[in-house]
């Protein structure tokens, strides 16, 4: 997989190459010189720019890209972005669109998407972007190549101006994706802040848990030593003598007691009868 970052890729002429030479032979035939950057800005309207910047699709993702933000192709230098961003930020300035309520915000839009271009540092970071953007858009191209020669088909070399806005969609598609990975990165950040809170108010109340028991054992300390002192002088409580509880004698003799077993129905009930009796008898024993 090709990368910008590999400094040891070797030159080589790319379909980009070839598309990016015959736009420059089209210029020069135009008699086009370095203006051409900025020929978007002519068929701009203040209304039309604003409600483009403030759409729904451009604030969840189009407005990621700087260049695309300011109209820029990939190409285009540090020198032509400031120019665009100068008439850019004038088409869509507040005291000149008054009677728009957006136009706030595109005009923020606009701050941001060149406060990420203006210093030599912020500005080498867009073109590795770009590179990056670039070497995706080579990689599929002979992706293709491989898939149509495998398939027997004609491989079509794309046009210059399908690959212009196949390097302006990829480009898009890295800011998105390094967006994607800053609120990832805050979102973690956030959950890792506020885990740590909670584990802090878990210690404070526990804390204070802990300092209200001793507070309040500190203060029932004398209860407690008037308590203890207090069995120390009474002395441990002697022990009663256990005594026997009076007991009614079994008036029936065992003729009556074979009778009453006889008319019982329930054998279970004759049976726990006979048992009561025998623990009677050993209870009148043991204490004879």
């Amino acid at each position: 997989m090709a990368s910008l970052f590999d400094p040891n890729k070797k030159k080589k002429v790319t379909a980009l190459d070839l598309a990016s030479a015959a736009l420059e032979e089209q210029r020069v035939a135009d008699g086009e010189i370095e203006e051409e950057v900025d020929e978007g800005t002519k068929g701009w309207t203040a209304a039309g720019t604003i409600e483009r910047l403030c759409a729904k699709e451009a604030k969840d993702y189009y407005n990621l890209d700087p260049l695309r933000v300011l109209g820029l192709k990939w190409n285009a230098t540090q020198e032509e972005a400031k120019k665009r961003f100068r008439k850019v930020s004038l088409l869509v300035h507040p005291d000149r669109n008054m009677q728009s309520e957006e136009a706030n915000e595109a005009f923020d839009v606009v701050k941001k998407a060149w406060a990420s271009l203006e210093t030599p540092e912020k500005w080498s970071t867009n073109q590795r972007i770009v590179k990056e953007g670039m070497c995706r858009v080579e990689d599929e191209i002979k992706a293709n190549q491989k898939e149509a020669k495998r398939k027997g088909e004609v491989f079509i070399q794309p046009k210059k101006e399908e690959l212009e806005i196949a390097v302006g969609v990829s480009i898009t598609k890295i800011f998105g994706e390094m967006e994607n990975k800053r609120r990832d990165l805050e979102q973690r950040e956030a959950n890792q802040k506020r885990r740590s809170g909670e584990q802090e108010n878990e210690r404070k109340k526990e804390y204070q848990r802990r300092q209200k028991m001793e507070k309040k054992w500190e203060e029932t300390r004398d209860v407690r030593m008037t308590s203890w002192n207090s069995f120390l002088k009474k002395g441990k409580r002697k022990r009663r003598d256990m005594q026997a509880r009076d007991h009614v004698p079994e008036m029936r003799d065992s003729k009556q007691r074979e009778a009453l077993g006889s008319s019982l129905e329930d054998q279970e009930t004759y049976a726990k009868q006979m048992l009561r009796d025998q623990d009677h008898q050993a209870f009148k024993k043991a204490w004879r």
